[in-house]
């Protein structure tokens, strides 16, 4: 939804009131600010901005708002035994937020490389997971056979 919203070109996020309300425990807000810190940290260290084309205000956000919708749209398949199904489309996300908030467009680019690698990934699975199913197929037929002996 952010990523739509964001090429409706808002200014800032619109959530629904339910979740503008949410309270988080002590400890859950000092484990992400933790996280954050430490991705803030070593961000900070290796950006600079840099390839501004893709950064730009129409440009930039157009392509972070694709970014998000698409990563949404692959970390949504149902899959908990798929390893990594939510990994590489999660870096996506992230290196497309760092790319806006420290105005680097080098990581769009690897943005859209985690994108392109995860719909690689999830391209090979199914087809393995066919052909594993197409290779399964050819022993029911003995399957049966031995069952009904």
């Amino acid at each position: 939804m952010l990523g739509l919203q964001l090429l409706k070109k808002n200014q800032s996020p619109i959530l629904p009131e339910k979740i503008l309300n949410i309270r988080l425990r002590y400890k859950s807000s000092e484990r992400i600010e933790k996280v954050s810190r430490i991705i803030i940290c070593w961000t900070k260290k290796i950006t600079k901005p840099r390839l501004e084309k893709f950064i730009s205000v129409s440009l930039g956000v157009k392509f972070q708002g694709i970014i998000l919708i698409a990563g949404g749209v692959l970390m949504a398949i149902p899959f908990g035994v798929h390893p990594f199904n939510n990994f590489f489309p999660g870096l996506a996300i992230l290196f497309a937020s760092i790319a806006q908030f420290e105005k680097d467009g080098l990581f769009i680019l690897i943005a859209i490389f985690w994108l392109f690698f995860s719909v690689v990934y999830f391209i090979i699975f199914f087809i393995t997971i066919y052909y594993i199913g197409l290779e399964s197929i050819q022993y029911i037929p003995e399957w049966f056979s031995e069952l009904a002996s």
